[in-house]
């Protein structure tokens, strides 16, 4: 009863003010917390109140968004301004739905098995096991991990561009990565890509020409002023606001025709119909008119928000041309994370470090009975005499339970069927049965030890949540960093 009685566009304004705060905290935490620690120190001490700030701030930045989407999808039609009460009311029904059905993906896909039942307040009670002992470590050791990235990238927050030198005329590689990119937009969603930046950056531009963080226009308007006075192409225009808008549907877990309804459950991660990915609200007045209500902070967030997708190789639903993009954009993160890797090994003095993949094959480095695919790192440690194997991961850390079912079944393998894992066990075996081709690829004399390991390029949840059932040690690489290569050593 009390959503007919709500009136929508103060409602709208209200949480997407609410939203702009809440990027803006998110940004200037990547600033103020690593001044604090790089001030004064005691970064083990700052963890856990960082991590409890953080969590309250990704709990509350997720149920604002999906309220977004929420009464984008159903407008409510009253004339009563929601109170703060009220707001507040909602978010914590928003952000309730978006926990059980968190919680039903975890029972759904067996990797959680609460016990649920009625308290004596009439309340219902789960038990919180699988929370405790297995996603808490790993959200903590998540927290440590962007605390790590945000020391690392301090200096480059306050970096200022310089457009004043003048630029070599010769085409460059990633001016020809552009150009691909910008044709693969171009054809998949009738804008290419760099006009999706000016796109969002126009929208951006229109916020704070009006003094205000959020403001709402005609999409007629918005279409002449981006037209005319930000030169874009009107058609591009058209299909840049088709694919940045939220709009009314008959059912808000009800995709629109052509996706799964995966794109609109709030629990999911990555979805096409998320407020983080679609900047704009599209609405009628009650002239029937089409309206846009945007944020400006959030029109740059979505910007980002695509080129992240983009380029680490995750972005759904984009179309024939950009999915073979994606390909190459993993593949070559593969390779970056790998060289990073061995950059890193290399600044040890005692360590030499193969340069390039080994394979072992009939014909490869190490002459096998078949192939058993390449080490992406062959390292010895000429003090110690231990020849390390290390498998490296560009991950894409899994984000909610759908996503961590399917990793863990890409490692260990699905109902039986064989992962990654039992094929780098099957690597390591060989390895291990043929120590004296390792010493004559070496060219050493010695007596080795040979370790192998899986190095993600981030912290991975199933490493926490199936750390009983890994036949092979998984490492994440911040952790190696930040607590050195003794990680790399047998503990027996």
């Amino acid at each position: 009863m009390f959503w007919t009685l709500v009136e929508f566009e103060y409602l709208l304004n209200t949480l997407i003010k609410l939203h702009e705060s809440l990027v803006w905290k998110r940004e200037h935490n990547k600033t103020l917390i690593p001044a604090q620690i790089l001030c004064f120190g005691d970064l083990e001490g700052k963890l856990k109140e960082i991590h409890e700030d953080d969590y309250k701030l990704v709990q509350t930045s997720l149920a604002t968004r999906c309220l977004i989407e929420y009464i984008a999808s159903q407008p409510p039609k009253g004339t009563v301004k929601a109170s703060f009460d009220d707001i507040d009311r909602l978010l914590v029904i928003m952000h309730e739905i978006a926990n059980y059905g968190f919680l039903s993906d975890a029972i759904h896909f067996k990797i959680a098995n609460p016990t649920i039942g009625k308290l004596k307040s009439g309340r219902i009670g789960i038990s919180r096991e699988f929370f405790d002992e297995k996603l808490k470590p790993f959200s903590e050791a998540h927290t440590k991990e962007e605390v790590d990235g945000y020391i690392e990238s301090f200096d480059s927050r306050f970096e200022i561009a310089d457009y004043s030198k003048d630029s070599d005329e010769k085409e460059t590689s990633e001016d020809t990565e552009m150009e691909r990119v910008d044709s693969a937009f171009l054809a998949d969603w009738g804008i290419s890509y760099l006009n999706i930046y000016k796109f969002c950056v126009s929208c951006f531009m229109l916020c704070i020409e009006g003094a205000d963080s959020v403001i709402s226009m005609g999409e007629n308007e918005l279409i002449k002023k981006l037209v005319d006075e930000f030169k874009l192409p009107k058609d591009e225009v058209i299909a840049g606001i088709e694919h940045f808008s939220i709009f009314k549907r008959a059912d808000y877990l009800k995709a629109p025709d052509g996706y799964n309804d995966n794109e609109v459950f709030p629990w999911k991660y990555n979805r096409e119909f998320s407020f983080a990915r679609r900047f704009i609200i599209k609405h009628e007045n009650e002239k029937g008119e089409s309206i846009l209500t945007w944020g400006f902070r959030n029109a740059i967030s979505a910007q980002k928000q695509l080129g992240y997708l983009l380029y680490e190789g995750k972005l759904n639903n984009g179309g024939k041309k950009i999915e073979k993009l994606l390909g190459t954009f993993r593949e070559r993160k593969g390779k970056e994370f790998r060289n990073r890797v061995k950059d890193w090994l290399n600044k040890n003095k005692d360590f030499i470090v193969i340069d390039y993949e080994v394979d072992i094959s009939p014909n490869g480095h190490l002459k096998a009975d078949k192939k058993y695919g390449d080490v992406d790192i062959l390292a010895f440690d000429t003090k110690k005499n231990i020849v390390w194997s290390l498998e490296c991961k560009n991950t894409n850390k899994a984000k909610n339970i759908h996503e961590m079912k399917k990793e863990m079944d890409n490692y260990l393998g699905r109902e039986g069927g064989e992962g990654l894992i039992k094929k780098h066990i099957e690597r390591h075996n060989w390895l291990n049965n043929n120590k004296d081709k390792i010493c004559a690829f070496l060219k050493i004399d010695a007596q080795i030890t040979l370790v192998s390991f899986i190095l993600t390029s981030e912290v991975i949840p199933t490493s926490y949540i199936k750390a009983e059932e890994l036949q092979m040690p998984i490492i994440a690489f911040p952790n190696l960093k930040r607590e050195g290569i003794k990680l790399l050593y047998p503990t027996h």
